[in-house]
């Protein structure tokens, strides 16, 4: 038992044959902070493997790694982790599931604010919009407007037509529902 803390380095072209190309945790808590975790493999947990007690990043990067199996990033097997504080996991790979992040036991949490431009799987792509604000003499826009908010953060429709009379998209989106094609389709009315 006991923990292991990783603060302000770089861990990278490391590899294992099993678990955890960077680092593999069971009965121990380990604390990753400021840190850069690159191109590391492994078969399973290309370069976080979690089998049991905690792991913890925070406003670290992990990218590039491989799992020849499952776990491209992180694998869970077991205990807690934690990522937090724009921890990013990004341009990792695996050969059967978890590019990214596999979780097979354990648990896995993200505690916000997420990297920029970046969006959490399990969360719901909705199309963040400007605020209602059609003046008194267009009541009955202003009321669809208002009524319809929700159907309009799920649907890519046409401006300031009815029956909704959704408003512009802001600038800055909680997802990529504009650039994918089929995600245009699965929001479409």
């Amino acid at each position: 038992s006991g923990a292991v803390s990783i603060t302000s380095s770089n861990v990278s072209s490391c590899s294992a044959k099993y678990y955890g190309g960077a680092t593999y945790t069971a009965d121990t808590d380990l604390i990753v902070t400021d840190s850069t975790m690159s191109g590391c493999n492994a078969w399973r947990g290309g370069a976080v493997y979690v089998r049991s007690g905690s792991a913890s990043l925070a406003r670290s990067t992990i990218s590039n790694c491989i799992a020849s199996e499952s776990g491209g990033g992180l694998y869970s097997a077991g205990g807690s982790t934690a990522l937090s504080d724009g921890t990013l996991i990004s341009g990792c790979t695996a050969e059967e599931e978890g590019s990214s992040i596999f979780i097979l036991a354990g648990e896995v949490s993200y505690a916000l604010p997420a990297p920029a431009g970046r969006w959490l799987p399990n969360a719901r792509c909705e199309v963040y919009r400007e605020a209602c604000s059609y003046p008194s003499n267009q009541a009955a826009k202003q009321g669809a407007c208002l009524e319809h908010r929700d159907d309009c953060a799920l649907a890519v429709a046409a401006v300031d037509q009815p029956p909704w009379y959704c408003q512009n998209p802001t600038f800055v989106q909680a997802c990529n529902w504009n650039r994918r094609a089929e995600a245009r389709q699965a929001l479409s009315p």
